[in-house]
C-alpha cells in the first residue's frame, strides 16, 4: 500500500479500477448528474485519459470529492474535478516524478478536505508559484479558512500585490506574515487600493527605492536658488554684525581697563583692612593659647599625682595576690607529682607481675590490623557474621593474625550504614567499603547497581549519563558535569551520594580562596569551611556553577584534585590535614569551561591546569527521564518532545543557543501541576510555553512542531491550543 493508500484510509485497500466502479455505481444510484457519471465511466474505461497521475490518485481525489459532502454538493461535482485536475497541474510540474511527491500529495489531499481550501475557493496558481517552500504556502492559506469572507473579499486584490512585491522578500516565513499583515490592513479599511499603495511604496523603501517625480524636482531647484539668496543675506548681515562687534569690542575694552583700576584700588584696600584683622586675632589667639597652658600644667601635675597613688595601690594589691596564688599552686603541684608518682609505681608493678596483661599489650599491635579487616568485611556483608567468627578463631589458633581474612566471595552485598553528622571534633571515620581500591572494582560496581536496580524498581529515575559519573567516582578521577540548566546535574550527584551511602555537600561556586581554605578570625582562630570538612572526614564536595566562580580562587582547586596515595594539604591554621579515602569532588557547570557563551554571559574560562584534572562528562536533557516523571501523560510528554525538536531546529538554523528552551525541572513542574489539578492545559501553554517569547520565534516553534504533528498525534490537542494561543500573540503584534 502506497502513500495514497495511507492517506485516504487502511480501509481502501482493494484495486483502484474496482473502487471507481463502485463509486459509479453508487452515483448512478443517488442519480448524480450524467456530466460527472459520464467523465468517471470514460476515465474507468481509459485510465490514462486523465490528467491526474498515477491513476490510484485520481481515485482518490474522487473519493475525497464524494465524502465532503457539506461542500461539494451533487450539482458542481463535476466542475470540482476539473478544477482538482487544474490544480494537479500546478502542484505537480512533472506528475509523479515531480520532487517531494510524496509530501505535496498530503498536502494536495488536505486541499478537498471539509471547509478546505478547495470548498472555500482559495486555491491560486500566480500565488502558488511565488512559493518555492510550498509547505509554507499551505500553512500561509490555512491562516484564513478561520475568517473566509474577508480572505476572499480581498483575494484578486492580495494576489496582484504578492507579485508586485515578491521579489523583495528572500526569506518565505517574513513574506508569509507580511501577506498577513496586509490582508489585516485591509479588513480594517474600505479603501484597499489605498493599502496596497502605502505597503507597496513601504517594501521599496525597505529595499532603498525611491519615486522622485519631475515637479519635486523643480520645485527643489526653486528651494536650492531660495536658499542661495538668503545665504547672500546672511551673509551681509554677518558682515555688519562683525563691524558692530569690533566696535563693542573696543568699549569693551576701554571698561575692563577702568574697572580693572576701580577692583585694584578696592583690593589694595581690602588687603590692608585684612592684613591689621589678622595682626589682631594672632594677637587674641596667642593670649588665649598662653591662659590654656597655665590652666593646663596645673591640672596636669594634680593628676599625674592621684594617679600614681591610684597604681601603686593597684599594683601592690594584685602583688599580694600573685604571692598567695603561687603559693597555693605550688602545693597543689608538689601534691599531685607525689601522687603521680605513686600511680606510676603501682603501674608498673602491675605490669611486670600481670602475664596476661603482657601478653594483650604485646599482641595488641599486630591484632590491630586484624581487627581492621574484620571491620570491613562486617560492613560489607552482616549475613557473613558466621563466617568471620571462624576466621577469628581459626587465626588465633594459628597465631596468623597478619593475613586478611576475607576473599573476593566475601564481598556480596553492601548494607546500607547511617551516615552521622561529623564535627570537627570526632574521630575520622572508617574508609567506605565501596570506595575501597583495596576490594576489587567489578565487586563494588556490581553491589551499586544492585542497589541501582532496586531504586529503579521503586520508581527511581536515573539519567543515561548516570553509571559514567559513577564509575568516575569509584575510580577516583574528578568528573565535571557539563550541562544546561535544569537538566538534573544536581539531582543525580544526590542519587550518587545515596547509592554510596555517603554524605555531599553542596559548597557552590568558589568566589574566593577562603571558600576552599577557610581563613583566621580575629582573635586567633581558624573558620574551617565545608570543603575541610569534606576533605578531612570523608564526604563529596559538590562544585556547582564552577564557571561561574573566580578563576583565579579556582586554582586552588588543583592541590585537592590530584588523588595520589597519602596526599595531604596545609591548611591556614597549620594543620596539615590527610586526605580523606572517601574523599571525592564532583564539579559542575552550564559551559565546557572556554568562557562565556550566548546563554550564559557571565561565565569565566576555568583556568588550564584546573581543567587538565578534571573528566569533562556531558550531561544533556535525557528524554528517558522526562518519559518517566510524566508518566500516563504521554500526550504532554510528546508535546515536550515536539517543543524541544523545534527549539533544536532554531538553534540549528541559528548556530546559537534557543532562548526559552524547556528544562528537565520544568517537566517536573508540568507533571504536579497535572496531578494537583492547579493549572488548566491553557494556563500552562500560557506561562511554560508561550509568555516571554517573541512572536516570530513564536512563528518559527509553531511551524516546525506542526511539520513532525503526525509523528506525536496524541499530542494534537496541546498543539491546537499552543496554535491558539500563538495566533493571539500575532494578532496583537499586528494591532499593537
Amino acid at each position: 500500500m502506497g502513500i495514497i493508500d495511507r492517506v485516504v484510509g487502511a480501509d481502501k485497500t482493494c484495486r483502484p479500477d474496482k473502487r471507481l466502479r463502485d463509486l459509479i455505481d453508487s452515483l448512478e444510484k443517488t442519480q448524480s448528474t450524467n456530466s460527472f457519471v459520464d467523465y468517471l465511466s470514460y476515465v474507468l474505461r481509459s485510465p490514462n485519459a486523465t490528467s491526474i497521475e498515477p491513476f490510484e490518485m485520481f481515485v482518490n481525489v474522487v473519493d475525497l470529492i464524494l465524502d465532503n459532502k457539506v461542500d461539494f454538493n451533487d450539482k458542481n461535482y463535476y466542475s470540482i474535478l476539473k478544477k482538482a485536475e487544474d490544480i494537479y497541474s500546478c502542484v505537480f510540474d512533472y506528475e509523479s516524478k515531480t520532487e517531494n511527491f510524496e509530501a505535496l500529495s498530503l498536502m494536495y489531499y488536505d486541499y478537498f478536505k471539509t471547509n478546505g481550501v478547495i470548498a472555500n475557493n482559495l486555491f491560486d496558481p500566480k500565488l502558488y508559484d511565488l512559493f518555492l517552500d510550498k509547505k509554507c504556502y499551505d500553512n500561509f492559506t490555512k491562516s484564513f479558512l478561520d475568517n473566509v469572507d474577508a480572505y476572499k473579499t480581498y483575494f484578486v486584490s492580495l494576489v496582484g500585490y504578492a507579485i508586485e512585491v515578491r521579489g523583495y522578500f528572500l526569506d518565505e516565513t517574513a513574506f508569509s506574515a507580511h501577506l498577513i499583515k496586509v490582508v489585516s490592513r485591509m479588513a480594517k479599511t474600505c479603501n484597499v487600493k489605498l493599502v496596497v499603495e502605502e505597503e507597496l511604496r513601504k517594501v521599496e523603501h525597505m529595499a532603498g527605492i525611491y519615486e522622485i517625480d519631475e515637479i519635486v524636482i523643480n520645485k527643489a531647484e526653486e528651494q536650492m536658488i531660495t536658499a542661495r539668496n538668503m545665504l547672500h543675506e546672511a551673509q551681509s548681515i554677518l558682515a555688519s554684525a562683525d563691524s558692530k562687534m569690533a566696535a563693542l569690542k573696543q568699549l569693551v575694552s576701554s571698561s575692563s581697563d577702568t574697572i580693572e583700576q576701580i577692583c585694584n584700588r578696592e583690593i589694595a584696600n581690602v588687603d590692608s583692612f585684612a592684613k591689621n584683622a589678622r595682626q589682631d586675632l594672632d594677637r587674641t589667639f596667642d593670649e588665649f593659647i598662653d591662659s590654656q597652658k597655665k590652666i593646663v600644667l596645673f591640672e596636669k601635675d594634680v593628676l599625674s599625682a592621684q594617679l600614681v597613688r591610684d597604681s601603686e595601690e593597684k599594683l601592690n594589691e594584685i602583688q599580694r595576690m600573685a604571692h598567695t596564688i603561687t603559693g597555693t599552686a605550688s602545693a597543689e603541684l608538689a601534691k599531685l607529682n607525689m601522687e603521680s608518682d605513686e600511680i606510676v609505681r603501682r603501674m608498673q608493678s602491675l605490669v611486670r607481675e600481670d602475664e596476661d596483661l603482657k601478653k594483650v599489650l604485646s599482641s595488641a599491635q599486630a591484632n590491630k590490623e586484624f581487627i581492621e579487616k574484620i571491620r570491613k568485611i562486617q560492613i560489607l556483608n552482616d549475613n557473613n557474621l558466621d563466617f568471620i567468627e571462624a576466621n577469628i578463631k581459626q587465626a588465633r589458633d594459628a597465631a596468623c593474625l597478619s593475613q586478611a581474612p576475607y576473599s573476593e566471595k566475601t564481598v556480596v552485598e553492601a548494607k546500607a550504614q547511617p551516615e552521622t553528622a561529623l564535627d570537627d571534633d570526632n574521630e575520622i571515620p572508617a574508609v567506605n567499603p565501596l570506595l575501597d581500591q583495596s576490594i576489587p572494582f567489578r565487586n563494588r560496581l556490581d553491589m551499586i547497581m544492585r542497589a541501582k536496580e532496586q531504586m529503579i524498581s521503586q520508581g527511581e529515575h536515573f539519567h543515561e549519563m548516570f553509571d559514567d559519573v559513577l564509575i568516575a567516582l569509584l575510580e577516583n578521577v574528578n568528573p565535571y558535569l557539563v550541562g544546561p540548566s535544569g537538566c538534573g546535574k544536581t539531582y543525580m550527584v544526590g542519587q550518587l551520594a545515596k547509592l554510596l551511602n555517603m554524605e555531599f555537600i553542596d559548597i557552590g561556586y568558589i568566589n574566593e580562596e577562603y571558600d576552599i581554605l577557610g581563613f583566621q578570625t580575629a582573635n586567633g582562630g581558624y573558620s574551617r569551611p565545608n570543603f575541610y570538612r569534606c576533605y578531612k572526614y570523608g564526604k563529596i564536595a559538590f562544585c556547582d556553577e564552577l564557571d561561574n566562580g573566580n578563576s583565579r580562587a579556582t586554582v586552588k582547586l588543583n592541590s585537592f584534585l590530584v588523588n595520589t596515595e597519602n596526599a595531604a594539604y596545609n591548611f591556614p591554621n597549620g594543620e596539615r590535614v590527610k586526605r580523606h579515602e572517601n574523599f571525592r569532588i564532583i564539579a559542575a557547570g552550564n559551559t565546557a569551561g572556554n568562557g562565556a557563551d550566548a546563554n550564559y554571559n557571565t561565565r569565566e574560562k576555568i583556568e588550564e591546569s584546573v581543567q587538565q584534572r578534571l573528566t569533562p562528562v556531558y550531561v544533556g536533557y535525557d528524554n528517558a527521564v522526562e518519559e518517566k516523571i510524566m508518566g500516563e501523560y504521554t500526550d504532554w510528554y510528546h508535546f515536550i518532545v515536539l517543543f524541544r525538536l523545534a527549539t533544536d531546529t532554531w538553534e540549528k538554523k541559528n548556530f546559537m543557543s534557543a532562548p526559552g528552551i524547556l528544562t528537565t525541572r520544568d517537566a517536573a513542574k508540568i507533571k504536579r501541576y497535572l496531578d494537583n489539578r492547579s493549572f488548566c492545559t491553557e494556563q500552562i501553554i500560557k506561562y511554560e510555553f508561550v509568555q516571554t517569547k517573541d512572536v516570530e520565534y513564536l512563528t518559527f516553534l509553531e511551524s516546525v512542531m506542526h511539520e513532525h504533528l503526525a509523528e506525536y498525534e496524541d499530542a494534537t490537542p496541546l498543539m491546537d491550543e499552543f496554535s491558539k494561543q500563538v495566533k493571539e500573540a500575532r494578532e496583537k503584534g499586528i494591532r499593537g
